[in-house]
């Protein structure tokens, strides 16, 4: 038997300098494109929870990310130029290892310095984490320069944020108005934080002199919703207090309406629920002011004439309209069709009945002795004259001239004996 050919060792082909760099660069390229757009896709949604966050986190997974389409693009490389190279000869570089390792540690370390940070940040700020440090909706302060001190304090409010107030003199700047905010506006603040509002004291006395104090009234706010009643004193340089947690209108105020006070004063408001202003248009006097008793509204009545078709005593219009919310013991106007009772003393009585008829009147007609008033004549009405009558009728008293003597009723007296 021959001797069996040996076969050539099949040798390992292997790569020039020049690709490997080559293919190195087209590897960096391709992780840093995959690298650029996971981060232009996750920096504004971290940033939008924390910005501190997003220092931390971006960076992590920028780290790993690299590391880690580095390795898959190598190993891909390996395994298509090392076709016959054994499995446990190809393994990533050293270096692949000690980068996931570093990239771990940097991450972790720059997200401990961020929660830090983030921590540190808000304790300065008088919170806690347990308050929402990590998560936290931020708000534009906006902006109120140059408003009324209580609009803008309730605009403060209403963007979620917490008004403080403070005052101090401003040449430039009216006085009750807001110089500036704290934060100012436009900053980005996390919700529920402290803005404090300076309004303006008006400008600074320029000598040291005592100044004269400043008195203002106690402007109308009975019957005011709570906030426009506080807006009402904020105006005029007085410090509004409710005395009551009810929601409502105002009821009572201290001191009261018109009281001249010093400007700065507290003014204590009463608040109580509303009541609602009954449609008592086409009803009698006597009803509407019934409706509004039980109600512990007060009246106050406006006669008119009558309009056609319309009886006297009958409720035409109410201010406040009927659904206005009032507080208890204001004061509405009823206006109420009212008859004039017409002058007619003095009159014939004829002349007198045609009169009163065309007012509208029914008339009873009584006769009464006069010394004074001639026969025929009126004496008086009942109503008297120039007064409202809610009824259609009135009384005419007319004269019947001087009273008749009595005569004696024992008769004309007996004549005694004549004498001659």
């Amino acid at each position: 038997m021959g001797t069996p050919a040996l076969k050539e060792p099949v040798t390992k082909p292997t790569m020039s300098r020049t690709v490997l760099r080559e293919q190195s660069s087209w590897i960096d390229i391709v992780a840093a494109t995959v690298v650029a757009l996971v981060v232009a896709i996750l920096t504004p949604a971290v940033s939008s929870i924390h910005p501190l966050i997003a220092v931390a986190i971006t960076p992590m997974v920028t780290a790993l990310i690299t590391v880690s389409v580095r390795r898959v693009l190598i190993t891909e490389s390996d395994e298509s130029d090392e076709v016959g190279e054994p499995p446990s000869a190809r393994r990533p570089p050293p270096l692949l290892h000690g980068g996931i390792v570093i990239a771990l540690v940097a991450a972790v370390l720059a997200f401990a310095a961020a929660v830090v940070l983030v921590t540190a940040q808000d304790l300065i700020r008088g919170r806690s984490l347990d308050e929402g440090t990590l998560v936290g909706q931020r708000i534009d302060v906006p902006d109120v320069t140059d408003q009324p001190g209580s609009r803008a304090l309730d605009a403060i409010h209403v963007a979620g944020l917490e008004p403080k107030r403070e005052l101090e003199y401003s040449d430039g700047v009216p006085e009750f108005r807001v110089v500036r905010t704290d934060p100012a506006a436009g900053s980005s603040v996390r919700k529920g934080s402290a803005v404090v509002v300076v309004i303006s004291q008006g400008k600074r006395p320029v000598s040291e002199e005592p100044q004269p104090i400043r008195k203002v009234r106690v402007p109308a706010v009975i019957a005011k919703p709570v906030a426009e009643a506080m807006a009402a004193l904020d105006d005029v340089g007085l410090e509004p207090s409710v005395a009551s947690t009810a929601e409502g209108v105002v009821t009572k105020v201290h001191p009261d309406v018109g009281e001249k006070v010093t400007v700065g004063s507290n003014v204590i408001l009463s608040v109580a629920p509303p009541v609602e202003m009954p449609a008592v248009e086409g009803q009698s006097l006597n009803a509407a002011l019934d409706a509004l008793n039980q109600l512990q509204l007060t009246a106050k009545r406006k006669f008119v004439d009558p309009p056609n078709g319309v009886e006297p005593g009958i409720v035409t219009d109410s201010r406040p309209a009927a659904g206005t919310p009032l507080a208890q013991n204001s004061v509405v106007t009823l206006t109420v069709s009212a008859l004039l009772v017409p002058d007619v003393v003095g009159q014939p009585e004829g002349e007198a009945k045609n009169e009163l008829t065309e007012a509208g009147f029914t008339i009873t007609v009584r006769q009464q002795d006069s010394n004074t008033v001639d026969v025929g004549a009126v004496i008086a009405t009942n109503p008297p004259a120039t007064q409202r009558r809610l009824t259609r009728d009135i009384t005419i008293f007319v004269s019947s001239g001087p009273a008749t003597p009595n005569p004696d009723p024992r008769g004309p007296l007996p004549r005694g004996p004549s004498r001659r």
